[in-house]
């Protein structure tokens, strides 16, 4: 593994622990955006050469929970914003 492809993978950890902080409190919207940018990191460090497929294969599959979960804090904030649109329409 290179050095730009461990500062990738790191940075990307770093983003989804924040991401994850920020999911327990109920910041979603903040959340989001941690997830969107570590799993972007991440994909670039998962394209790396000189990793097992052993290796490849347990960073996809921890990703895709992790693209789970951004997708459904997405739909979730889609709702709210959703909600809040038509209790303004009837308070009119």
């Amino acid at each position: 593994m290179s050095d730009i492809t461990g500062v990738l993978e790191t940075s990307g950890i770093g983003l989804i622990k924040r991401a994850i902080e920020l999911d327990r409190s109920k910041r979603y919207t903040e959340s989001l955006i941690c997830y969107q940018e570590g799993l972007q990191l991440l994909m670039q460090a998962s394209k790396a050469t000189g990793r097992s497929e052993a290796e490849k294969t347990a960073l996809r599959n921890q990703m895709l929970k992790y693209m789970d979960r951004a997708e459904w804090i997405k739909s979730h904030i889609d709702k709210e914003k959703t909600s809040k649109i038509l209790n303004l329409m009837f308070i009119f």
